[in-house]
């Protein structure tokens, strides 16, 4: 059974929401087929900041539950000094909320309670524009859902730039599977697509636990 972020992505897939997923989770769709992917409790994804595409977002969010407990995402809008709780239970609401984002350019948390991870949606990413991260993005679908990544090395760089403690420390510790990584997306970029369609983006991989 899929979980809920799957069926998240789908419907940001449906709803055509500009993203492309970045971090830890964007770095481990290029981890080579075999290998080991990192350990995350996020998936951290760089999205278009605008009205249209902060719409059809918020109703990709308002459609999804938990295939067990029938819970809704829990949605909250940070500053990292300030949070907003944001109410999406209807087409109103959620279109204000939209108008709102739009102009603040704050990071979205969404979380299904219970399940301990969360997603992050961010405006500024170390190093590069949204429509840098997506001009190049590729497409995988290694977990049964297609889902845009930016290029490793945008990823990387992105990493780089930020600094933090604990991306030094990424570099250090995985130096050995981040040299896979670079082998084997120069090896198989040619046979990835740029396109969202499912069921056809490149060849099926194995699906991870």
């Amino acid at each position: 059974m899929r979980s809920p972020y799957h069926r998240l992505l789908e419907e940001f897939n449906r709803a055509s929401v500009r993203y492309v997923l970045v971090g830890v989770e964007g770095f481990n769709q290029w981890v080579p087929d075999g290998q080991r992917a990192l350990e995350t409790t996020d998936m951290e994804m760089a999205i278009a900041d605008d009205r249209r595409n902060w719409e059809a977002l918020l109703g990709a969010i308002a459609r999804v539950r938990d295939p067990e407990s029938g819970e809704k995402f829990v949605v909250v809008a940070t500053n990292s000094l300030e949070a907003e709780h944001i109410d999406i239970s209807s087409l109103a609401k959620r279109r204000r909320w939209a108008r709102w984002l739009s102009l603040r350019g704050w990071t979205l948390v969404i979380e299904m309670p219970n399940w301990g991870y969360h997603v992050e949606t961010v405006i500024d990413v170390s190093g590069f524009s949204f429509e840098e991260l997506e001009e190049d993005s590729v497409v995988f679908d290694r977990r049964t859902v297609p889902m845009r990544v930016a290029a490793l090395h945008k990823i990387l760089e992105s990493k780089r730039l930020a600094g933090r403690e604990k991306d030094k420390a990424f570099f250090k510790r995985y130096a050995n599977l981040i040299d896979a990584a670079i082998r084997s997306a120069k090896a198989r970029s040619r046979g990835l697509k740029p396109d969202l369609t499912p069921r056809e983006v490149g060849r099926r991989k194995p699906r991870l636990k």
